[in-house]
This record gives structure tokens, C-alpha cells and sequence, in this order.
């Protein structure tokens, strides 16, 4: 399966809010202090947070646990000093 990680910076604030927005269908985590929304459809699970104008969005084919460990480890290098 293909899994997908993908960083969309805006210039606007309500262009990246909009594109962010959450359906009832998901839910919010707390992964390693960082706000992370997930949701499923269809087979596909999609965890996504944003750092200021910066989405940070993971997608594919994945069971939550597995996701929780990437986003942990992408967010330990995006936040890496």
C-alpha cells in the first residue's frame, strides 16, 4: 500500500483553516503535545496538523497505531533543533 505525507504552506490564514476544516466523522489526538486529526473513509486514514500557515498531512492505507508512529517520528524531525 502507499502511504503519503505531504506539506502544503499557505499564504492566508482562512485558505489554510478552510482546507483544514474537520468532519464529525474524525477525531482529535494529542500526539507528543501537537493537536493531530484523524479520520478514516473507505480503507484510508488520513492524520493531518498544522503549524501556523504549514498543513502536515499523512494519508493511505494504514491502521491508526502504525500512523501514530510515523506522525510521532515525522513530528520529531519536524520539530527537530
Amino acid at each position: 500500500s502507499t502511504v503519503t505525507y505531504t506539506t502544503v504552506l499557505f499564504t492566508d490564514a482562512e485558505d489554510a483553516y478552510y482546507t483544514f476544516e474537520q468532519s464529525a466523522d474524525g477525531k482529535s489526538l494529542v500526539v507528543d503535545g501537537h493537536n493531530v486529526y484523524a479520520t478514516t473513509n473507505l480503507h484510508r486514514t488520513v492524520m493531518s496538523w498544522t503549524d501556523g500557515l504549514v498543513l502536515v498531512r499523512l494519508s493511505g492505507e494504514y491502521q491508526e497505531q502504525e500512523g501514530l508512529l510515523i506522525v510521532k517520528s515525522l513530528l520529531k524531525e519536524w520539530y527537530k533543533q
